[in-house]
């Protein structure tokens, strides 16, 4: 680790922290695409020159942001995009030498598995942050709610709804502000980690083999991990919300593996296949698709459908790592 790398860690991290910031302003295209857009030179950064550098970024992003709009931001922003940054390119460093002098990568499924559970994990670190619990927000959510029903009271008209039916949607929608969070994150960080990858490819610092994409393959404790967070969502308290978060981060994992999937088999038998699957993802029955095709990652590895559909003379998948 050079001097420069520390220094281009640095700008990275400040460049992060001015999309975080301004993420903030502007129209709400433009805030959704710079904050989709924040984590980027971190990653790159990381995965180019190295997970000192993407760690001095988050440092010095987490101060900056923490300056310029207080601290609580800032440790949000280290929280939510500085250190998985670093942790992400931490994990594509690691290697170990073979007796023939290759090297064995860390398997890109499991780097996806551990991106799962930091954004499972993620909605559980931001807690503290605005009380200690996600119930703080119930006000504000019952005022949301009851706007919205007045609002569709004036243009359908019907009896006003009552406190009970306002409360209950309030509740519901607390309920799945965890997993929502857990899953958008883990949306987020895949996209900027391919992008990510892509540019450290084509600028020559990507120190690994690109991996074959359409065989991610999870480890052997994902699938039972998933069963186990969806049990717990459904205890009361703190342990169902540890629970639906990690569901939520684990479903759109599930969901990354299955789109691997449809693309493995649609550059062979059924090219139509993907470009239906995406057509139905981008439909008003979008969550329902998104739910089929988790599920469909979820049961792969005993339907082994890359196996039997993919085009003849693909290479045949690596088997889960431990």
């Amino acid at each position: 680790m050079t001097p420069s790398s520390i220094l281009i860690g640095i700008g990275s991290g400040l460049a992060s922290a001015v999309l975080y910031y301004s993420a903030a302003r502007g129209n709400v295209w433009l805030k959704l695409v710079l904050f989709v857009l924040t984590p980027l030179p971190a990653l790159i950064a990381g995965i180019g020159w190295g997970w000192i550098a993407a760690l001095a970024g988050a440092i010095a992003g987490g101060l900056i942001v923490s300056l310029s709009a207080g601290p609580l931001f800032g440790i949000g922003f280290f929280l939510a995009f500085g250190a998985p940054c670093a942790l992400l390119a931490w994990l594509c460093e690691l290697g170990r030498r073979k007796p023939d002098g290759t090297i064995d990568w860390y398997p890109i499924g499991d780097i996806m598995a551990v991106l799962a559970c930091y954004g499972g994990a993620f909605p559980i670190l931001i807690a503290p942050l605005f009380g200690g619990s996600y119930a703080i927000l119930r006000p504000e959510m019952v005022r949301f709610v009851r706007s919205i029903f007045e609002r569709v009271q004036q243009q359908v008209g019907g009896a006003p709804a009552t406190d009970a039916a306002i409360d209950a949607w309030a509740d519901i929608m607390i309920t799945a502000i965890p997993p929502t969070i857990a899953g958008y994150w883990v949306i987020l960080f895949t996209i900027n980690l391919y992008l990510a990858g892509r540019v450290a490819k084509a600028s020559g610092h990507l120190t690994r083999p690109w991996p074959d994409l359409h065989r991610l393959t999870y480890p052997t404790w994902f699938a039972p991990a998933f069963i186990a967070a969806v049990a717990m969502s459904f205890v009361a308290g703190t342990a169902g919300t540890v629970g639906s978060s990690f569901s939520g981060a684990f479903v759109i994992a599930y969901a990354i593996m299955g789109l691997a999937i449809l693309h493995c088999i649609s550059s062979g038998r059924v090219p139509w296949l993907l470009w239906l699957a995406y057509a139905a993802l981008l439909n008003p029955f979008g969550p329902y698709a998104l739910l089929a095709i988790a599920v469909l990652g979820f049961l792969e590895p005993a339907l082994r459908l890359r196996d039997r559909l993919s085009k003849p003379g693909q290479p045949p998948p690596q088997p889960p790592s431990t």
